[in-house]
């Protein structure tokens, strides 16, 4: 009888640390990530998508996206804004509701990485991966937002996983379905996806299955199949307009860093900065993991893991950095190689610190997290700017008085989304993208303006509210002559 108990014993100890090996990582990831993720403003893309994306779901018009009412979206794919639109849509506008779907996807991108490395590698490898990107600051913080860039990476971290099993099975046939995920991240952001079979290109051929390379071009087949319905029809409705701005604009101007808003200004080091100031401690340890491949030390059994990683954490960082458009978000893209590498040397030491990794005492730990961050939750601190005050005495000041039709003065589609997003109306367009005039204001009409949008008030506007850099006017005479500011300054957040 001592013997069944025994063994009983040993089974569910070894089932326990099979599960932590899954679940440590995305605990850690959830307690880290949602607390108080209702504080805030809707700034930048977050207030921008949201009013896109549930707009599309209040009107029916989800093929072709719009801006401001009559004003088609070009920018991007529909995936990821049909997604977050559709829980405001049934669950309400608001902050949690507009960036717990990116959590989620933070989570589950946790969970494909550490399949990953244990597919590739070793149980403790697999779980030291996880943990260190959950546990990435620059993955970590971009959870609390609406993040194109973090469904990118959920597809392309699937992809990666279909990856690995093919190559684990000697199946090569396997590599056709990842065709499926790069056909979502081409639905998510323009031709990005392709980008990501290059690597995966690059790795097995470093791994020595160059013959697979024809699973991966039809990999790429199957994923253009899987994104060619919405672009197709895209093309045949708006035609020039659409290629122009999806394909120019978007990406050939992006690429040459001619947008006017682009990061073509920030230093080539940009990202390698980034990683050496916010990347601790995983940069150390990936940079310690390199050491030992230089010095010949690293099991066989690691080698398939370690190329993987360092071919997207290397790849991906020259690419970025050879691109003129620098952005913080774009680094999410690289933060699952960078913790691969972390993980494959913190999992790989025999150490007797590094064999809690492997232990059901580190269950009882994550959970210690999960209830620390709950407390956090409840108590009444401050971990997220507050939104700007402008915007809450917009929202009283418009309460005041029914029916209150504002037109854009200097007041960009961005700023317009967050009086969509307070009021459920745009205010209404005056100019389109070129400066034509669309429609003109009448006398007695309200205008909005934004200190930092470009234009100011002209003669004949009567100042009837401010605060902070909005304010509103009343056009008094029949001409309508808004006065350009050549340098209105840094464009705030929101």
């Amino acid at each position: 009888m001592s013997d069944f108990k025994q063994i009983v014993g040993v089974s569910r100890s070894r089932r326990l640390i099979k599960l932590s090996t899954w679940l440590v990582p995305m605990i850690l990831l959830l307690s880290v990530a949602p607390v108080h993720l209702e504080q805030g403003g809707f700034r930048g893309d977050t207030g921008w998508y949201s009013a896109i994306g549930v707009q599309a779901w209040r009107t029916g018009s989800l093929w072709t996206l719009m801006s401001e009412p009559g004003v088609p979206y070009f920018n991007k794919p529909p995936l990821g804004l049909w997604i977050h639109g559709l829980v405001l849509w049934i669950f309400g506008v608001g902050l949690l509701q507009a960036r717990m779907p990116t959590v989620l996807v933070a989570a589950a991108c946790v969970f494909v990485v550490t399949r990953i490395a244990r597919t590739l590698s070793t149980r403790k490898v697999a779980l030291a991966s996880g943990c260190s990107l959950a546990l990435s600051y620059e993955f970590f913080r971009r959870s609390r937002e609406i993040s194109l860039d973090m469904w990118l990476l959920l597809w392309f971290m699937l992809a990666l996983w279909c990856a690995a099993c093919a190559f684990k099975r000697n199946r090569p046939r396997l590599l056709v379905v990842m065709g499926v995920p790069i056909g979502l991240a081409l639905m998510t952001k323009p031709l990005v996806g392709l980008v990501g079979l290059v690597m995966i290109g690059l790795w097995l051929v470093w791994c020595g299955r160059r013959q697979w390379l024809g699973y991966v071009a039809a990999a790429g087949a199957v994923g253009l199949m899987v994104a060619a319905p919405w672009h197709i029809w895209m093309v045949l409705q708006w035609g020039d307009v659409f290629v122009g701005q999806y394909f120019g604009a978007e990406t050939v101007q992006r690429s040459l860093g001619q947008r006017h808003d682009s990061g073509g200004e920030v230093p080539i080091w940009f990202y390698v900065q980034k990683l050496v100031t916010t990347g601790w401690p995983w940069i150390l340890f990936a940079c310690l993991w390199l050491i030992s491949i230089m010095r010949g030390v690293v099991s066989d059994r690691h080698k398939a893991l370690s190329r993987l990683a360092i071919v997207w954490a290397v790849g991906w960082l020259i690419l970025l950095t050879v691109f003129p458009d620098r952005r913080d978000r774009y680094s999410l893209v690289y933060q699952p190689g960078v913790a691969m590498l972390a993980g494959l040397w913190l999992g790989s030491l025999p150490w007797g610190w590094i064999r809690i990794l492997n232990r059901p005492r580190l269950m009882r730990l994550s959970a210690l997290v999960a209830g620390a961050a709950l407390v956090a939750w409840l108590l009444p601190i401050r971990v997220q700017q507050p939104a700007n005050e402008h915007w809450i005495a917009l929202k009283a000041w418009l309460s005041e008085r029914d029916n209150v039709t504002l037109y854009q003065g200097g007041f960009n589609g961005p700023h317009g989304a967050r009086v969509y997003l307070l009021t459920g109306q745009w205010p209404v367009t005056t100019r389109d993208a070129t400066g034509r005039d669309v429609n003109r204001p009448e006398p007695g009409a309200y205008l909005i303006y934004h200190r930092r949008d470009g234009l100011v008030p002209g003669e004949g506007e009567d100042v009837i509210w401010e605060n902070g850099d909005l304010l509103i006017t009343q056009l008094a005479s029949t001409s309508w002559q808004p006065v350009p500011v050549d340098d209105p300054g840094e464009r705030e957040g929101e």
